[in-house]
């Protein structure tokens, strides 16, 4: 087992995509097939599961190397393809119900599992492009998987009961209280989000405040000035920038902004406070504006100043 993954691992990327691609491929048209056309080998959609996301594992290092014309196109039709593998499962649940089979419960139980796997088929390049419904798939998907596992843990524990009264006591009493706990840990996950999404939008702004200001600086003792609070405004930002969206644990969880973009919007915002006193705004200032004013149109219909 040992020697096949070595092997894999010396593949080039190309290589690996193309492993990744006949694994894959086969793994979410059976898991779609055995949904849609209610096949009773449903034992083997944890292979099926499995054979997805090592797919997907192979397929990352080929993704990195595309440029840019090809990366979004494609990293698109990713998220298509795990859009359909999770609609899949959740049919296969739903048959599963109907049927009478409480195997469904895995499907449920699976996806919230496998939901630790999905920052690494959250697409990097045009990060910031894409901000806005980069912020919408990790909140809303988090919250989705976290009812996913609940709704897998309480169809597994009431397919256990076996008509005992007790039992069916402490069933009841799990039921109402993971119900509890869902709404309550997704309205926590939800006003999270509105909170980064108002700190962003804010600390965006007055970055922009803090460039005009060192711009229109009327001597260099004041351009100084105004360059240290720019320095202190970038700071905040790139704070919550490395802020993750829809968790504050360290192992799951998607950022804002992968580390490449954020360094790609540094250099700007560094590169726009570089012109001398008396000197006409360059290519850098604009591009920095621009940049900022993405993160804050990603937020806009998104921000409480109250949560």
């Amino acid at each position: 087992m040992i020697h096949h993954i070595r092997r894999t691992l010396s593949l080039s990327a190309r290589g690996r995509a193309v492993l990744g691609a006949a694994l894959g491929v086969p793994s979410v048209g059976y898991l779609l097939t055995v949904a849609l056309s209610g096949q009773d080998r449903l034992w083997l959609f944890p292979m099926a599961v499995i054979g997805f996301v090592v797919a997907g594992w192979l397929v990352l290092p080929w993704l990195g190397g595309l440029s840019d014309r090809w990366n979004k196109p494609v990293t698109g039709v990713i998220l298509a393809v795990h859009t359909l593998w999770v609609s899949g499962m959740v049919i296969a649940a739903v048959a599963s119900a109907r049927s009478g089979d409480s195997a469904g419960a895995a499907f449920l139980i699976g996806l919230w599992a496998a939901h630790a796997f999905y920052p690494a088929f959250e697409p990097t390049a045009h990060a910031l492009e894409r901000l806005r419904t980069r912020l919408g798939r990790a909140v809303h998907w988090r919250v989705v998987m976290l009812w996913f596992g609940i709704i897998g843990l309480l169809w597994s524990a009431h397919a256990a009961n076996d008509g005992d009264e007790k039992f069916q006591m402490w069933l009841n009493t799990l039921t109402v209280t993971l119900l509890l706990a869902g709404i309550a840990a997704s309205l926590k996950v939800y006003a999270r989000f509105r909170k980064l999404c108002t700190a962003l939008n804010r600390q965006a702004q007055q970055l922009i405040r803090s460039l005009e200001e060192h711009r229109d600086a009327a001597d260099e003792d004041e351009r100084k000035k105004k360059r240290q609070e720019a320095y202190r405004s970038w700071d905040a930002l790139h704070e919550l920038l490395v802020t993750k969206i829809d968790t504050g644990f360290d192992l799951p969880g998607v950022f804002v902004l992968p580390s490449d973009e954020i360094e790609a919007v540094e250099r700007v915002v560094m590169a726009s406070m570089g012109p001398s006193l008396g000197e006409e705004p360059d290519e850098a200032d604009q591009v920095a504006v621009e940049r900022l004013r993405a993160i804050q149109h990603a937020c806009r219909g998104r921000i409480d100043a109250l949560a």
